[in-house]
């Protein structure tokens, strides 16, 4: 019985003026071979299956592998970032110490040293290290006259705090 009704193919819109444009059930299983049995029909997609898995699971491979390679730059920008801020680090300590570090004593130090296991410059590793140059040096004398009036030294004239005994 013919009701005039042709199956559309996925993806193909009916026409509207009742033109026929559709693709027949026919023509979509045009890569299909005829199978002679059930067995051939079986076997023929269950190899169309296996390559389709491995294709994907070698797609899956290489996204696997390119991760692996992201995450191995990452880390490493990470060790270097650390290096540099341990670097950054301690001679901004010994500069405040008054230790003059000069670039090749620089280079000449581990920074690896003071990276912590959660990869953080360890401030206290900094601070055993600096200690081995003596205690820090204070950029001003304390009580120093700076020129700027009294500077906590002891005054060069006394004057007594009552001022009835002032002259």
């Amino acid at each position: 019985m013919d009701n005039g009704i042709t199956p559309v193919a996925s993806g193909a819109e009916p026409a509207m003026d009742g033109q026929s444009n559709a693709v027949t059930a026919d023509a979509t299983n045009e890569t299909e071979p005829a199978f002679e049995n059930d067995a051939d029909r079986w076997k023929h997609f269950s190899r169309l299956n296996e390559n389709k898995w491995k294709a994907a699971t070698e797609e899956l491979e290489a996204q696997r592998a390119k991760a692996t390679e992201l995450e191995n730059a990452v880390a490493q920008m990470r060790q270097e970032h650390s290096l540099n801020l341990a670097s950054i680090e301690l001679s901004h300590q010994a500069s405040l110490r008054g230790i003059d570090l000069d670039s090749e004593a620089m280079t000449a130090v581990n920074m690896s040293s003071f990276i912590g296991e959660d990869g953080t410059v360890d401030a206290k590793k900094i601070d055993n290290f600096l200690d081995r140059f003596g205690s820090p040096k204070h950029a001003f004398p304390s009580g120093a006259d700076l020129g700027i009036g009294r500077a906590g030294g002891k005054p060069t004239t006394e004057f007594p705090l009552d001022v009835r005994h002032r002259r």
